[in-house]
């Protein structure tokens, strides 16, 4: 008899879930917490034998179900999934039952940041080398449309996996399992950073080979691992085969392969030392898979990076304008930080703004005072931002109504040689549709392009 799933979130992954699970005949219920969805008439059409139903759910909706499959962002603490918890049903997410079916080769990446960078960066090394590769999971692609129909397979499966997604993949056994850094976000969703470092170090349940940051002891795998490999900015005194590391010379920065100089940074379309660890952490998993050294330089050196991450906008009048609007959290700004300080000490103007997700902005004022000569913020928790930097900082802060306004500070305030760093440490969603739209938002206003600055007015 076949099993009666209740999939919980018709959002991308919930909607993969749903053609995947009507192509294995099973049987369908269609729920979403949000009273109007797009499309609706439209699903209604491809899933005519399944009830859907929208808004305030009752938990009967569980009533003759064997599975429930919920979406990376809703709530464990939703009473559906509650109650699914005590009736001891098996509660799942897409990615589990992608590695269900998959076969081939998978390599999981996680991280609080750069997990986008480094699952493409990886993914294109293994084109480049001939084989093919399904990338997906967290970034554009749901895992379940990497499965062919026809059962033909990709060499390789590349997934960048988010803690939510980890939540609920137990079957997950990887080739490489990497977690890239881990700092503080979504405090709103877990009960303790510990928890939430817990979740991330599910990647390395089962894998072959992790891979761990060793500037980060949040990243370090437990005993259960078979095999480790490693990254980070110095040298390590570790037994470990071949660890990877930086090293720094008066003229130049190269990226080592244990003592091996594989390349200088001046070679990459890259910048910042948080991109040369992203590709440390790309030749590493390579290195594990059988990817020519060849073939990972000359990917390194072709790679110019993602939209919004650390993203060059111009150089205007000799300012230098980056859109880091990927920065969805501390963690992230203090990677741009960091990564571009060394190059514009005392030089950078940095632009922070939007929802918190109940984070702390202070990490932040040791490399603001290290590095930065004025801080603009906007957006909903600017207030709590203000607060949480005013009394560490060494510079002004200054907060205004929209982006418009802070990119026409900045332009004010920038000089010859100035770097205006947009890596806002917040959600976007109190004034946009999500980080890309915040992001070309300020690349529009940069350029002085015709923008339409927001979707949503703030506070709302």
């Amino acid at each position: 008899m076949a099993k009666r799933y209740l999939i919980l979130g018709l959002g991308k992954s919930g909607l993969s879930a749903a053609l995947y699970l009507r192509h294995q005949k099973a049987e369908l219920v269609l729920a979403d917490t949000r009273e109007k969805i797009d499309g609706l008439e439209l699903l209604k059409e491809n899933f005519p034998k399944a009830g859907i139903f929208l808004g305030n759910l009752s938990l009967s909706l569980l009533n003759g179900v064997d599975v429930l499959v919920i979406s990376p962002g809703l709530s464990p603490e939703h009473p559906l999934v509650k109650e699914a918890r005590r009736r001891c049903l098996e509660i799942i997410g897409d990615v589990e039952l992608f590695c269900q079916r998959a076969s081939s080769p998978i390599i999981a990446i996680t991280g609080t940041n750069a997990k986008s960078t480094v699952v493409t960066l990886i993914a294109k090394m293994i084109s480049d080398a001939g084989y093919s590769v399904g990338l997906g999971g967290n970034i554009g692609t749901p895992a379940l449309e990497l499965l062919d129909e026809t059962n033909v397979e990709p060499d390789f499966y590349v997934l960048e996996l988010s803690s939510f997604q980890l939540e609920s993949t137990p079957s997950l056994k990887a080739k490489v399992s990497a977690v890239l850094n881990v700092t503080p976000d979504h405090m709103d969703r877990y009960d303790s950073f510990e928890d939430y470092v817990s979740t991330k170090q599910r990647i390395y349940h089962n894998c072959d080979v992790a891979l761990f940051n060793r500037d980060d002891e949040n990243t370090r795998p437990g005993k259960q691992v078979a095999k480790v490999v490693s990254f980070g900015t110095e040298k390590s005194d570790d037994t470990e085969k071949l660890p990877y590391s930086l090293e720094h010379t008066l003229t130049a920065t190269y990226l080592l392969r244990g003592n091996e100089h594989i390349l200088c940074a001046d070679e990459l379309r890259i910048s910042g030392e948080h991109n040369y660890l992203n590709c440390l952490a790309a030749m590493a998993v390579c290195d594990v898979i059988g990817i020519p050294g060849e073939t990972q330089i000359k990917s390194l050196q072709e790679f110019s990076g993602l939209a919004h991450r650390c993203e060059t906008v111009a150089d205007i009048a000799g300012v230098r304008w980056i859109n880091d609007s990927k920065g969805t959290n501390v963690g992230a700004s203090l990677a741009a930080l960091n990564g571009f300080g060394k190059t514009f000490s005392q030089k950078i103007i940095l632009i922070l703004g939007g929802v918190s997700k109940d984070a702390t902005f202070s990490p932040l004022i040791k490399l603001i005072n290290q590095y930065v000569k004025k801080v603009l913020v906007y957006g909903q928790d600017s207030a709590k931002i203000i607060a949480d930097l005013t009394k560490g900082v060494n510079c002004p802060v200054d907060a205004f109504e929209s982006l418009e306004h802070v990119v026409n500070a900045a332009r004010s305030a920038a000089e010859d040689k100035d770097l205006v760093l947009f890596s806002p440490a917040c959600a976007s969603f109190d004034m946009f549709d999500n980080f890309e739209h915040r992001g070309d938002v300020f690349k529009n206003l940069v350029l002085g392009r015709a923008t339409s600055s927001s979707h949503r007015m703030e506070g709302v």
